[in-house]
């Protein structure tokens, strides 16, 4: 097997950054649902709408290549985390006996 090469190295570093990002945030917010079960879905959807508007303010240079690009992946790569972080909500409040209110 052939050694990484430093690209592979940065890559799988960057993967791995992120992994960990996505993991604390997860259970920072699924923390924050232990604090008042009964509004965490609605606390989820309204960090949800902030960060989506946010990410739809971003000013993007036409003249630098890929700019567009990048805050439109950014966008899916968000709605996709909130798409799982719902879900991961959602079955936090049936183990605790709640029903999710719009799942």
């Amino acid at each position: 097997m052939a050694a990484p090469d430093s690209l592979e190295i940065f890559i799988n570093e960057q993967r791995a950054d992120v992994a960990v990002f996505r993991i604390i945030l997860t259970m920072f917010l699924l923390r924050l649902v232990g604090v008042d079960p009964p509004s965490a879905e609605a606390q989820v959807q309204g960090l949800k709408t902030s960060v989506m508007g946010a990410i739809g303010r971003i000013k993007t240079d036409l003249s630098v290549p890929g700019d567009e690009r990048m805050k439109q992946m950014t966008a899916m790569r968000a709605d996709k985390f909130f798409v799982e972080l719902e879900e991961v909500v959602s079955a936090t409040l049936n183990k605790m006996g709640l029903t999710g209110g719009s799942h």
